[in-house]
């Protein structure tokens, strides 16, 4: 392939990728929301929207995901995977995150023949009752913490990504989501292809600035520590989507 066809191929998986990702983050009553993604690359097969939920009246999911690929097959997946979901999510007004994936799963099982991999995460908010229910396929779980920093959910067992198999784990559950607590979704590129900075450090990171307002602390994650010799997103594809409860509901 020559070049400049080469480039023209990036080119449209660029748009195809810039048309996935939401102009805006949700606005929600009581919460406050931010998001960001970086690329090593012109594309990567990092991704993350968000969809309010005919399950009820103040339901919205959060969705990150990452396709094992890079290039036109990354972001041609990734747009399989957000139409796919769409659909299960629009369709089955009941949908739980957990029966969401297990759908999602069979979709693709039926659509991608190669050996091509997609982890995702989906969190609901039901902003009534202050209850997130998740659901994880292969993903980084979710970090969840209260007002003070104290984790709000446990180790969580692995899962295998879609794609892999016909019947998969699924880790899944629920808890409330307190006055201004935290939880953040994040894509693997943010924390395993740097060896001083992993899962502890960017735990210690939104800790100690859980006091910004979401898309501050989105920021400070994606610019986290460069020029520290620790860690530098610009190495590897990242997202994150920051979610958090406001400490009074006006």
């Amino acid at each position: 392939m020559h070049e400049r066809d080469m480039q023209r191929q990036m080119e449209f998986a660029g748009r195809i990728q810039t048309s996935i990702l939401p102009e805006f983050t949700p606005a929600i009553g009581g919460y406050d929301t931010g998001a960001g993604l970086r690329q090593s690359q012109e594309v990567g097969g990092d991704f993350y929207f968000f969809m309010p939920l005919l399950s009820g009246p103040g339901r919205t999911a959060f969705i990150i995901a990452d396709v094992m690929d890079k290039g036109l097959p990354a972001a041609t997946y990734a747009l399989m995977t957000v139409s796919k979901l769409h659909s299960i999510l629009s369709l089955y007004g009941r949908a739980t995150p957990a029966t969401t994936l297990m759908e999602l799963n069979l979709e693709l099982r039926h659509l991608i023949k190669e050996d091509t991999f997609i982890t995702c995460h989906i969190v609901e908010l039901d902003s009534n009752s202050h209850r997130v229910k998740y659901a994880i396929m292969g993903h980084p779980p979710m970090i969840a913490q209260d007002q003070d920093g104290n984790p709000l959910i446990g180790i969580l067992r692995g899962s295998h990504p879609l794609n892999m198999v016909d019947d998969p784990d699924i880790t899944f559950g629920s808890l409330d989501f307190p006055p201004g607590a935290t939880i953040v979704l994040y894509t693997d590129g943010l924390t395993e292809q740097h060896g001083d900075f992993g899962r502890p450090e960017l735990e210690s990171l939104v800790s100690e600035n859980r006091d910004l307002p979401a898309q501050e602390l989105c920021d400070q994650i994606m610019g986290g520590m460069d020029g520290s010799g620790k860690y530098d997103p610009r190495n590897d594809d990242c997202a994150v989507v920051v979610l958090k409860r406001r400490l009074t509901d006006g």
